[in-house]
C-alpha cells in the first residue's frame, strides 16, 4: 500500500529474478519524478502450479524464503541492480523497487526471439513493434553488448572477491538498464564459497539453478562455484545471442503480450526447464549436459563464425580468454584482468560503469570522483572518439545523456563542451539543437553590458537546457536515416551560488549570475576556462548549420571577451575571431530557417518554459534598467564585421588603457579588413581607428600594433590617405620615449615602407602629368608654369589671410582622408600654427617669420646652420 501511494505504475516491462517469477513494471516516484521499476511476485499462481498437494506447503514456504533474498545482494555488497525500496509483503504479493530497468535478457528473448537476428529482422509497420525493435537494436549493438558483459563481470567480481557465489547466473537473473549496463539480480541461491543442490529429485526442482543454463560441472557435482558463475555468464551470452533457438523444444517467436500469473509460470518452465520430470519440457541431466556442451562448442568455433553474430563481433579479439572462462577455468576477477590487457574498450566500460554506480552522473559529483571524471572525459573517452570505435547506439544508450549531466558542474565545462561537439561527428544531432544545451552557459559567460535576448527566443525560453531540450540523433546526417528523438536536461550549474535580492529558489532555472569580475580578473577562474572552451570552438558556434540563435548569443559573448580586461581572454578571442572571420560572410549567417526548425522541435517543451522569454531581460542582468531611447545606433547582427565587431573593437581601442589589449585588437582589425570593400574601409574602418589614435600613441605596444595594422591595410588606401593619416602619425610615434629596441625598429621599417609607397604614388602622378603634356607638345607645361615668386611685405600674424585649400572630389570613399577641410585632423596643430600665405626667395631666407609647409607642419629654420627641423 505504501509503494502504491508513492509511485505511479505504468506498463509491464518484463519478468526477471530467480526462475523469472518476478513481474516488473515501469513506475515513477510521484514526488521526485524519479524513474523506477517495481518488482511484483504474485504468490497464488506459483502455489497453484507447483505446490498443489497439501504436503508441499512446506516447500512453497521454502521457495518464498529463497525469493525474498532476490531483493538484496548478500552481505550488503554493492553489486547488482540498485535497490530503492526494501521488500514489502502481504498474503498475496511481495513487492520491492529498484532503479529503472528495460527488462531481463530472458524477457527480451521471450518477446523478440533470438536477439542476434534482431538487427536484420524484417518487422511489420506496427508502431509498437517497430519501437520495440529499435530499442532492442540499440541494446544489442556490438559495443553495447561488450559494455553489458563488462558490467556484469564487475558485479560477479565484487561477489567473488567477497567469497560469495551467485549460484544461478542465467538470462532471468541478468537485467539491462536503460543506459546499457547488465546488472545481476535473483540472489536467492547465493551462498558463501559454494551452493549445493540436488538435480534428480523432483521436490528439489525449484531449489536448483535453471537446468537449461547449467554448465558441465554443475550437472555432474551439483555444486555452483565462482568459476561456474563465470562459465554460466558466457553460456547465457551464447543462449541469447548465439542462435541457440534451434536447440530448444519450442519455438521462440515474437510474443504480443508479456505473460503474468499462471501463464508466466508455464513460460518459465518452457524457457528454463524449471519443472518436475513429469512435464513434457522438463530437462534431465543428460539433456542438460547436451545443452552445456553446445556452449563450449560455440566458443571454440566462434573465431571462424563471428561475422554471423552481429552483437558479438567485438568479442572476437577476446575469444581466447572467453574460451578459458566458458571452460570453467577462471573467476570473474581473473577474466576481467585478462580482458583489460586485450581491449582498451573494457577499460572504458569498467570506468563508465563504476562512475555510474558511484553517482558521478547524478548532477552533482562528489569531490572524491572529480579527478576520475576529468580523466575519463579528457583521456579515456577522447581516445575512442578519435578512432570512431563506438557505435551510435552505444553513444545514445550509455554515454550521451551522462555527458550532458556533467554540464551541471561548471568545473567540467571546459572539457565537456568540446567533447559533446566532437562527439556530434558521430551522433549527427542538428547543430541548432545541440547549441541549446550550451546556450545558458554562453549567456552566463557573456559580460552583462553585452547581454540581450535573441528576438525569436522569447517563445521558447532562453535557458531551455535547464528544463528540457529535444535532440534528434542522426537528424543532421545527409541520409534518410533518422535516429530517435530524446529529451535531455541538466541542473543549473549555478545552483550553489547565492541569489540576488528579492529572488527565490524557483528563479534559479532562469537566472544567469554576473561573472564580469571573474572574466576581467588576471587570476585564473573556472569561468575563464569555460570562456576558453567556447571561443576555441567558434567554428561550431558561428558555423553555417547552427543557426541565428547561436550566432546572436555567441557574438554577444565575443564582444564581452573583447572588452575583457584579462589579456589572455582578450588576446585569444581576437585571435580565434581572426581565424574564423570567413564564417561571417557565409550565406547561412543568421539564417532564419534553422530557427524555425528549432522552434518546431521544441514545441513539446514544458508549458512552464513558455513565459521565460518575457521575464528573461529582468533576470539576465544584475541591475536591469528601464528601456530608454539611445542615440547609439542598433547593432546589425546580419553585418557582424562592419556593424558589430569593428565598432566594438574600435571603442575598446579608444577607451582602453591596456596596451596589449589594444595591440591585439588592432591586429584583429587588420584581418577583418580583408573582408571590407574599399568603400567600407573609408567609411567604417579608418574612422574607428582615427578616433583612437591619440590613445594609441600613449602606449608603445599599441603603437607597434597600429604600425602592423597600417602595414596590412595601406595598399587598400590611396596615397593621399596614407600621407595624411598614416605617415605623419607614424613619424610622430617613432619619437615616443618608451618605444625602444626591436619595437622601434619594426615601426621604423613600416614607416619607411609607407613613405616609399607615397613616393611611388606621387611619381606615378608626375609621370602621368608628363605624358599629358607630351601629347600637347608642351613638355614643360609652360601654360601652367607658376609666376616667379616675389617677396611680400611682412604683415602682422592676425592680418595674414588664410591660405585657400583647393577642394578636389575624391575618387573613392577612402580618399576623404586626404581632405583637410572634411576630416578633422587630430594631430594637426590648427590653433597654434595656422598656415600663413608666405612667398619667399633666396633674399628672404635669412630672416624668416613662422613658416608652414603644405602639410601643415612647422618649419623652424636654424639661423646658424640653415637646417630644416620638423
Amino acid at each position: 500500500k505504501k509503494l502504491a501511494k508513492d509511485y505511479d505504475f505504468s506498463e509491464q516491462s518484463g519478468f526477471a529474478g530467480t526462475h523469472g517469477l518476478w513481474v516488473t513494471y515501469n513506475a515513477v516516484h510521484k514526488r521526485t519524478q524519479t524513474p523506477a521499476t517495481v518488482w511484483v511476485l504474485e504468490k497464488k499462481p506459483i502455489e497453484k502450479a507447483w505446490f498443489k498437494k497439501k504436503d508441499e506447503a512446506g516447500n512453497f514456504k521454502k521457495l518464498l524464503e529463497y525469493l525474498k533474498l532476490d531483493a538484496l545482494p548478500p552481505a550488503g555488497l554493492k553489486a547488482g541492480v540498485e535497490l530503492y525500496e526494501r521488500l514489502e509483503e502481504d498474503n498475496s504479493y511481495m513487492v520491492y523497487v529498484t532503479e529503472r530497468i528495460v527488462g531481463s535478457l530472458l524477457s527480451l528473448y521471450y518477446q523478440l526471439g533470438d536477439l542476434t537476428i534482431a538487427k536484420n529482422s524484417t518487422f511489420s509497420q506496427d508502431p509498437i513493434e517497430v519501437k520495440s525493435a529499435k530499442a532492442l537494436m540499440k541494446l544489442t549493438s556490438p559495443d553495447t553488448v561488450l559494455y553489458g558483459m563488462s558490467s556484469v563481470l564487475q558485479d560477479l567480481s565484487v561477489l567473488h572477491e567477497a567469497s560469495v557465489v551467485h549460484g544461478n547466473v542465467s538470462p532471468a537473473n541478468i537485467v539491462i538498464t536503460p543506459t546499457g549496463e547488465w546488472r545481476l539480480c535473483g540472489f536467492g541461491f547465493s551462498e558463501n564459497s559454494a551452493f549445493q543442490f540436488e538435480f534428480n529429485a523432483d521436490y528439489n526442482a525449484y531449489f536448483r539453478p535453471a537446468p537449461a543454463f547449467m554448465v558441465q560441472s554443475q550437472i555432474g557435482s551439483h555444486v555452483s562455484s565462482a568459476k561456474t558463475d563465470t562459465a554460466q555468464l558466457f553460456n547465457t551470452i551464447f543462449a541469447m545471442f548465439g542462435n541457440r533457438t534451434a536447440h530448444f523444444d519450442w519455438q521462440t517467436t515474437r510474443k504480443d503480450k508479456i505473460p503474468s500469473g499462471e501463464q508466466l509460470v508455464t513460460a518459465i518452465e518452457k524457457l528454463t526447464g524449471t519443472c518436475p520430470s513429469g512435464q513434457p519440457w522438463s530437462m534431465n541431466p543428460q539433456l542438460a549436459s547436451t545443452h552445456a556442451s553446445y556452449n563450449s562448442q560455440f566458443w571454440q568455433q566462434f573465431a571462424q563464425n563471428a561475422k554471423q553474430y552481429y552483437p558479438l563481433q567485438y568479442l572476437s579479439p577476446l575469444v581466447s580468454t572467453i574460451q578459458i572462462a566458458a571452460g570453467e577455468q577462471a573467476t570473474a576477477t581473473q577474466v576481467l584482468r585478462k580482458l583489460e590487457q586485450q581491449s582498451k574498450f573494457i577499460l572504458l566500460a569498467e570506468e563508465l560503469s563504476y562512475l555510474a554506480k558511484e553517482g558521478a552522473f547524478s548532477g552533482k559529483v562528489s569531490t572524491d570522483l572529480t579527478d576520475r571524471v576529468m580523466n575519463f572525459v579528457t583521456v579515456t573517452l577522447m581516445d575512442f572518439i578519435s578512432v570512431r570505435y563506438m557505435t551510435l547506439d552505444f553513444i545514445q544508450v550509455s554515454l550521451f545523456e551522462r555527458m550532458v549531466s556533467l554540464l551541471s558542474n561548471k568545473d567540467y565545462h571546459q572539457h565537456v563542451i568540446p567533447l559533446l561537439i566532437q562527439l556530434n561527428e558521430i551522433t549527427q544531432i542538428p547543430h541548432y539543437q545541440l547549441f541549446l544545451l550550451f546556450e545558458p552557459i554562453v549567456i552566463s559567460c557573456t559580460k552583462t553590458p553585452y547581454r540581450s535576448l535573441y528576438p525569436q527566443a522569447s517563445k521558447n525560453g532562453a535557458l531551455a537546457a535547464w528544463s528540457s531540450v529535444q535532440l534528434e540523433f542522426g537528424g543532421a546526417a545527409d541520409t534518410q536515416f533518422k535516429g530517435d528523438t530524446i529529451t535531455v536536461k541538466y541542473i543549473s550549474p549555478y545552483n550553489d551560488m547565492p541569489l540576488e535580492p528579492k529572488m527565490r529558489d524557483r528563479d534559479r532555472e532562469r537566472w544567469c549570475p554576473n561573472f564580469d569580475k571573474d572574466i576581467d580578473s588576471e587570476a585564473g577562474s573556472t569561468i575563464q576556462l569555460t570562456c576558453s572552451a567556447i571561443y576555441k570552438n567558434l567554428l561550431f558556434f558561428f558555423g553555417p548549420k547552427v543557426g541565428g540563435r547561436s550566432h546572436y548569443y555567441t557574438l554577444n559573448f565575443v564582444m564581452g571577451c573583447i572588452a575583457a580586461q584579462n589579456n589572455t581572454i582578450n588576446g585569444e578571442v581576437l585571435q580565434y575571431v581572426s581565424d574564423i572571420v570567413q564564417l561571417f560572410t557565409d550565406r547561412n549567417w543568421m539564417m532564419e530557417e534553422s530557427q524555425l526548425i528549432a522552434a518546431k522541435a521544441m514545441n513539446a517543451m514544458n508549458d512552464a518554459m513558455q513565459n521565460i522569454g518575457s521575464k528573461f531581460n529582468s533576470i539576465l542582468d544584475d541591475k536591469p534598467e528601464p528601456e530608454t531611447k539611445s542615440s547609439k545606433p542598433a547593432l546589425d547582427y546580419k553585418q557582424p564585421i562592419t556593424s558589430v565587431l569593428t565598432p566594438c573593437i574600435g571603442d575598446i581601442i579608444n577607451k582602453s588603457s591596456n596596451a596589449i589589449q589594444m595591440a591585439n585588437a588592432l591586429l584583429c582589425l587588420a584581418k577583418l579588413a580583408n573582408y571590407f570593400t574599399d568603400d567600407q574601409i573609408g567609411r567604417v574602418l579608418l574612422p574607428n581607428i582615427n578616433e583612437a589614435l591619440d590613445n594609441i600613441q600613449k602606449y608603445p605596444k599599441a603603437i607597434v600594433g597600429f604600425c602592423s595594422f597600417a602595414k596590412q591595410v595601406y595598399r587598400r588606401c590611396s596615397g593621399k590617405t596614407i600621407s595624411v593619416m598614416f605617415v605623419p602619425r607614424v613619424l610622430r610615434m617613432l619619437y615616443v620615449a618608451d618605444l625602444l629596441g626591436a619595437d622601434l625598429e619594426v615601426c621604423r621599417a613600416i614607416s619607411d615602407e609607407l613613405y616609399q609607397y607615397v613616393t611611388e604614388d606621387v611619381y606615378k602622378k608626375v609621370q602621368s602629368t608628363y605624358g599629358q603634356n607630351a601629347q600637347t607638345g608642351d613638355p614643360w607645361n609652360q601654360q601652367a608654369k607658376p609666376a616667379p615668386m616675389q617677396p611680400v611685405q611682412q604683415m602682422p600674424a592676425q592680418q595674414v589671410p588664410v591660405q585657400q585649400v583647393q577642394q578636389v572630389a575624391p575618387k573613392s570613399a577612402n580618399d576623404v582622408w586626404g581632405q583637410q577641410a572634411e576630416m578633422p585632423d587630430p594631430w594637426a596643430q590648427t590653433q597654434e600654427h595656422q598656415p600663413q600665405e608666405q612667398q619667399y626667395t633666396q633674399q628672404t631666407y635669412q630672416q624668416p617669420a613662422q613658416k608652414i609647409d603644405e602639410y601643415g607642419f612647422d618649419m623652424d629654420f636654424s639661423k646658424q646652420q640653415g637646417q630644416l627641423d620638423w
